[in-house]
């Protein structure tokens, strides 16, 4: 027996809503873009577009040579999962998702940047028990498209305020090329 999805019927414009569990479970949120396609004749794929997802390669240089200046690993995010990773192993960090508490704080248009106090924590991703030492959204054309995040190194070391700098000029670098 073939297993049913819920059905839902198109409208005369040629409309379909999505049923809001799967919304909810895929974060699918009012304004997000979706890919659409076809997989073979009879199936049509919604997909969560992400321009972040686009610039995996590009990001993943970035991430690459500011994980080696800085000594840290670092990831490069879109607004849902990371997308790049620089210093550390793709297999355990690409494609996982990021925390709320991330989002929360890259949608309010904030920095993180871990100071000497041991109560000031981030995690940046779900699941993943790894501290930030310094988090900042990606900005293109006024919208927030994703982050990047330098992870605590074994050292535990603070991060120094001299290298936010270079961080905040890579987040700068990836929202002005996804104007163009």
């Amino acid at each position: 027996m073939k297993a049913k999805g819920i059905v839902r019927r198109m409208d005369n414009l040629g409309r379909v809503v999505i049923p809001k569990e799967i919304r909810k479970t895929m974060r699918i949120k009012e304004g997000d873009s979706l890919e659409i396609y076809t997989d073979s004749a009879e199936k049509i794929i919604f997909k969560k577009y992400s321009s972040m997802a686009e610039l995996a390669s590009f990001a993943e240089n970035y991430a690459n040579i500011v994980s080696k200046a800085v000594n840290l690993p670092v990831l490069i995010s879109d607004c849902d999962e990371i997308v790049a990773v620089g210093g550390i192993s793709k297999k355990e960090f690409l494609s996982k998702k990021i925390s709320e508490e991330l989002k929360k704080l890259i949608n309010k248009r904030k920095h993180f940047l871990k100071s000497d106090s041991e109560s000031e924590k981030i995690y940046p991703l779900e699941n993943i028990e790894n501290e930030a030492q310094c988090a900042l959204g990606i900005i293109s054309g006024g919208d927030i498209m994703g982050s990047v995040i330098i992870l605590q190194g074994e050292e535990k070391k603070v991060f120094p305020k001299e290298n936010f700098l270079l961080i905040k000029t890579v987040a700068e670098l990836l929202g002005k090329h996804l104007e163009n």
